[in-house]
């Protein structure tokens, strides 16, 4: 990942604390506002720091990262501080390297993730294949790694060349592997949401949540619309009666350009702090006599 930017120095003093935190990365990175707050809630997922905003080298070695081989293989490729630490500027940076890049690029990217020595071995197959596959069992993930090194090497060698990998999956269906190259590393804030939901249990541990759940939190374009509409009303009222007093909401607002900027961050901060749900927003709505704007959530 040629050409990434190191940690700026418009970052370095900046507390992850503070509303400019995001606008700021998003200023610099040239990435959406909303988007960089995802990026945000996958980084703070993955173990940084709240009060310097970095991953540290130590986390990055032993956290959720390590759980993964792809993630683990990525990562090992992202720039790095010289004490081995993570920040939010290169993070943003490769990811918009990963979902810019063309297909060879990413395709060379790939194979120099998982190899130090330009070429992959059966070894090296197999393990791929079998992360790929984790229920396959040994006799599956072995033919069908020996099936992809002949088929990549027309048989002719038992290891992978970078243009042997390359030259195969280009000449596969283009949309096929456009879309398997996606490296969408990270689901999306709303889908973590989501899975989260799934897996937290009453104590007893016997019956998880339902999808009754799952399905009352406001999605990402929900958040956006009702943020657009907000904007022309009062909307200071509304977040008065979401729980937020008026110096936060105006510490807020004056960190941003527009209103529909600071209500749209307002929105995702509270959705990712308090698990907000659309039958509190609708709540809130109705007490803030803005009930025709409920249906953004139908």
């Amino acid at each position: 990942m040629g050409g990434q930017v190191s940690f700026s120095n418009k970052t370095k003093h900046l507390s992850p604390h503070s509303p400019e935190w995001l606008t700021t990365h998003s200023d610099i990175t040239g990435i959406s506002y909303v988007e960089t707050f995802r990026l945000w809630e996958q980084f703070k997922f993955l173990g940084c720091s709240m009060s310097t905003g970095v991953i540290s080298g130590l986390q990055l070695a032993r956290g959720e990262i390590q759980n993964d081989i792809f993630m683990r293989a990525v990562m090992s490729r992202f720039p790095r501080s010289p004490n081995g630490s993570l920040t939010f500027v290169d993070y943003c940076r490769a990811l918009q390297w990963l979902d810019n890049a063309s297909i060879d690029d990413k395709l060379r990217e790939l194979f120099k993730m998982m190899s130090s020595n330009n070429e992959w071995n059966i070894q090296i197959v197999r393990t791929l294949v079998g992360a790929l596959y984790p229920d396959a069992n040994e006799h599956t993930i072995k033919i069908t790694s020996d099936t992809l090194v002949s088929q990549c090497t027309y048989g002719a060698r038992d290891v992978i060349s970078e243009s042997e990998f390359v030259s195969f999956f280009e000449n596969m269906d283009s949309r096929l592997v456009k879309e398997k190259l996606d490296f969408t590393l990270w689901k999306n804030h709303q889908t973590e949401l989501q899975e989260e939901a799934l897996t937290i249990t009453p104590q007893n541990d016997d019956i998880s949540l339902n999808q009754n759940l799952i399905d009352n939190i406001p999605t990402d374009d929900q958040l956006q619309n009702l943020g657009n509409q907000l904007s022309f009303r009062d909307w200071r009222l509304f977040f008065n009666n979401l729980g937020y007093i008026d110096s936060e909401v105006s510490h807020i607002r004056n960190s941003f350009s527009s209103d529909e900027e600071a209500i749209v961050h307002l929105l995702f901060k509270w959705r990712s702090e308090v698990g907000g749900t659309v039958d509190h927003l609708e709540e809130t709505l109705n007490n803030s006599n803005m009930n025709e704007l409920i249906p953004i959530f139908y």
